[in-house]
């Protein structure tokens, strides 16, 4: 269950006290307008195929995103992939034809939210995910090199993949202590890591186990003389406890000395989508001459503006939900207020 479920509830109920109908497995087919272009209400299908043509002074369209629309998300972000990974709920864009119908403004471009790192899509080998974003490993490029944290870095590797090294002393410390960057509630799970690890890298699918580095170079697809003087380059900046390189946070620099070694495929994961419809401050949606469609609203992901077109980094997951939480709330008031005749602030 979301941990977001009782947020939601409380919302339900709130809701049904003051008297709100709901309307569950109900599809908003055309945002209804005056022949001046004000709002008057909804056309809505339910489940049965009855229709409902809802009358209203405003509406407030709050749809979500469109992770389900492959095609979307070719359209507006070129370098996605279908095996891209993501827990995230494949809502279709139906606010975005619906917004244009209206006559709204859809900006040309959108935001993918995106984080490092995924690994093995196996549910039952997401200790990898959690052992590929600890910040105390070495991350690699596809040739060989030291690369920085980031989803940005990733995506512009062939095959959009980096890897993760580890040595022995590493595992073990997981097997002691966890990981520094828990993200998975198991407290148990960190004691099995180095069983469960050498076991999936007996398939060197996401992982591979080795002696020597030379035969992880190979795995990888690198150079194993760049992939070696990676590591040791690596090694020593450990060693005088500074990164030349990235300044890595010296807290984290830990050598790769004792065999056996193991790198760890990954790649990016995708969070939500934002944007694009076209708004102003007070969540007002704009037609294409940027002047506010009367009576209609919209707030939460589908709304563009307040998200970067770049954003990628670390633990974005729920980072949406401050916004549509937020804008929802300007929305309706600003909503209540044009049913009201009151003049928005």
């Amino acid at each position: 269950m979301s941990r977001f479920a009782p947020v939601m509830r409380k919302l339900h109920k709130e809701c049904e006290e003051k008297g709100a109908q709901i309307f569950l497995k109900t599809e908003c087919k055309k945002i209804l307008q005056a022949e001046d272009g004000s709002v008057r209400g909804v056309l809505a299908v339910g489940e049965d195929g009855v229709e409902y043509e809802i009358k209203a002074k405003c509406v407030i369209m709050a749809t979500g995103g469109f992770m389900g629309r492959k095609d979307l998300l070719k359209k507006y972000f070129p370098f996605y992939e279908e095996d891209f990974f993501g827990f995230y709920v494949p809502n279709m864009g139906d606010g975005l034809t619906l917004a244009e119908e209206a006559g709204a403004a859809l900006e040309g471009h959108a935001t993918l939210v995106r984080e490092t790192c995924h690994s093995s899509d196996a549910m039952k080998e997401h200790f990898l995910t959690a052992a590929a974003r600890e910040p105390n490993t070495m991350w690699e490029e596809t040739s060989g090199r030291n690369l920085q944290i980031g989803a940005n870095a990733v995506l512009s590797q062939p095959g959009k993949k980096c890897f993760t090294l580890y040595d022995d002393n590493l595992v073990q410390e997981i097997v002691d202590y966890g990981y520094l960057v828990p993200r998975y509630p198991n407290k148990d799970e960190n004691k099995q890591f180095k069983i469960n690890l050498q076991e999936v890298a007996t398939r060197k699918e996401w992982v591979i186990q080795s002696d020597n580095w030379d035969e992880i170079a190979e795995w990888i697809g690198c150079d194993a003389a760049v992939l070696k003087a990676s590591v040791e380059e690596y090694n020593s900046f450990c060693a005088q406890g500074y990164d030349e390189t990235f300044v890595k946070d010296r807290r984290y620099l830990k050598p790769l000395l004792k065999p056996p070694f193991y790198a760890i495929k990954f790649g990016v994961m995708v969070v939500e989508t934002c944007g694009p419809v076209r708004v102003n401050e007070n969540l007002e949606v704009l037609n294409k001459e940027y002047q506010p469609i009367p009576g209609y609203y919209s707030a939460g992901v589908i709304v563009a503006g307040w998200q970067g077109h770049d954003c990628n980094g670390e633990h974005l997951f729920g980072s949406e939900l401050g916004f549509s939480i937020n804008s929802g709330r300007i929305a309706g008031e600003n909503a209540a207020k044009y049913a009201l005749g009151k003049e928005a602030k």
